[in-house]
């Protein structure tokens, strides 16, 4: 009995701790328009570089994805599956150029580049908000090298 009850007090210490995973919202929105972009892939890797497999994530209705952060992970880096990625301007974007900090995103949020139109988006906490839009036909031909 004794023990029954040692077990059940320790349970609301360690249960917590276990449950407390640090989590991000990543929200995907349409450069073009700002509206949110549901059932978009996006790739994500923890760390500073673009290497090995991506965890994939496929977006709600509402155009965000809640991502469980690795333990000890501070960084990652984000690209669209088939989508095009607004951040790059008028040169070819590279995926490493934007490391985020998980830490920053949680306490002021954060908002990437749109170089696809005019919308903005202000900075939300917890929350990290990317602007893609869908690929043009001509971006969708098989490219030939």
């Amino acid at each position: 009995m004794l023990l029954s009850r040692v077990v059940l007090s320790l349970s609301f210490f360690v249960l917590p701790a276990a449950l407390a995973q640090n989590q991000i919202t990543v929200k995907v929105l349409d450069g073009r328009n700002g509206h949110p972009m549901p059932s978009v892939e996006i790739d994500i890797w923890f760390g500073e570089h673009a290497s090995g497999a991506p965890r994939q994530f496929r977006t709600g209705r509402d155009g965000t994805v809640l991502v469980t952060v690795p333990e000890g992970e501070k960084t990652f880096v984000v690209a669209g599956a088939g989508i095009e990625d607004c951040r790059g301007g008028n040169h070819l974007y590279s995926v490493d150029e934007d490391v985020y900090s998980v830490d920053e995103g949680s306490t002021a949020g954060i908002v990437g580049a749109n170089h696809c139109g005019k919308t903005t988006a202000q900075p939300v906490r917890d929350i990290f908000i990317f602007f893609f839009r869908p690929l043009h036909w001509w971006e969708k031909l098989p490219r030939y090298v």
